[in-house]
């Protein structure tokens, strides 16, 4: 039976609609009329490219088939040409949760190749916080969505679990 997991990515288009009301909010201040359309019309030039992105960047799913011992990636590239790739579950070791070194980044689970330092995102989730007083600094947690992506996929495959590492390097992905 083969485990499909629809990669779910922190979405870029949170801020779109800011994205689309700063440049003309910026020049609504006594600007003349023909500058306030040029501003417009490249407001909604970004946020129908923000969208066009968002569409292709969402679309994108991992399925783990153990009994062919495969792991495939199918995505679209920008264009919306198919693309997949067909991995070895051999290639892999461990499932990992963790945190990239970034400001505000998700919460991601990857297939981690034997080395430890390739791999294919499977999944990025928002980031759990977790405090042990009110009064004391909220650290990053695993999220509990990211924690059972990456027990699920475990138990399902004979890739290890790897646990949650915390913050780690970006990982390369792999091609």
């Amino acid at each position: 039976m083969a485990v499909v997991v629809i990669c779910k990515r922190s979405s870029p288009a949170k801020g779109m609609l800011i994205t689309f009301l700063l440049p003309a909010g910026i020049f609504l201040i006594a600007i003349p009329i023909a500058s306030i359309v040029i501003a417009l019309v490249l407001s909604l030039s970004v946020y129908a490219v923000s969208v066009w992105v968002t569409l292709v960047w969402s679309r994108r799913t991992v399925t783990l088939d153990p009994e062919r011992r495969k792991v495939v990636v199918s995505s679209r590239n920008y264009l919306f040409r198919a693309h997949q790739s067909e991995f070895s579950m051999e290639r892999f070791g461990s499932v990992v949760s963790y945190y990239p070194m970034e400001e505000r980044a998700p919460n991601c689970v990857s297939l981690m190749d034997r080395s430890g330092d390739r791999g294919i995102l499977i999944g990025s989730f928002g980031a759990g916080w977790k405090s042990k007083s009110f009064w004391s600094r909220p650290t990053l947690v695993e999220s509990e969505q990211a924690r059972k992506l990456r027990s699920r996929v475990a138990s399902c495959s004979t890739i290890a679990d790897g646990g949650y590492v915390g913050v780690f390097p970006r990982v390369e992905e792999l091609k």
